[in-house]
């Protein structure tokens, strides 16, 4: 192993520490692949917009997830191999936030998707 890799793999370890004891664990689901468990830590969440239509009312929401580097429950590596895209889905609660744009750090140790959550009811 190179030194760029321990540095990388220590950095995704300090992280996990950390999301193990604060954050939750989600659903991801890439590229349609079945999906797999992970820790995650929740980060910003935007009420972007909120409306009514006739009897419909709708919701959208942006929220931020950060995910370091591990190995699902299920023993699967994240990331996968060809990276982390925009349309990969985490969900949490039930609820499905779908991926916007994926950023890494500069050791590709931790990953930052800012996802968005759309949501509509009938409100009788």
């Amino acid at each position: 192993m190179s030194f760029r890799t321990d540095l990388r793999d220590g950095a995704a370890a300090a992280e996990l520490g950390k999301l193990q004891a604060f954050g939750v664990q989600v659903s991801y689901t890439h590229e349609g692949a079945t999906a797999i468990t992970l820790w995650a830590l929740p980060k910003r969440s935007d009420e972007l917009e909120a409306a009514e239509l006739g009897r419909m009312q709708t919701f959208e929401q942006q929220r931020e997830w950060v995910i370091p580097r591990q190995t699902s429950s299920e023993g699967t590596a994240f990331p996968p191999a060809n990276g982390p895209k925009p349309r990969d889905i985490i969900t949490h609660q039930s609820v499905d936030y779908y991926a916007e744009t994926v950023k890494s750090d500069s050791l590709e140790a931790v990953y930052t998707f800012v996802c968005r959550r759309r949501q509509a009811h009938d409100v009788r």
